[in-house]
């Protein structure tokens, strides 16, 4: 697993301040590692 790309994304996100939910409806490129991010962060943050 590309761990990297999975924790870049994340950081940048915490850099410049992206919610939570935009990261879950994001799209991401398939077949990537970031490719199920956002089944995993549906899971834990609930729809606005």
């Amino acid at each position: 697993m590309d761990a990297q790309e999975l924790i870049n994304t994340v950081a940048l996100a915490m850099r410049r301040g992206v919610k939570v939910a935009e990261l879950r409806d994001t799209v991401y490129q398939h077949p990537t590692s970031t490719d199920a991010f956002n089944d995993v962060l549906a899971t834990i943050v609930r729809a606005d």
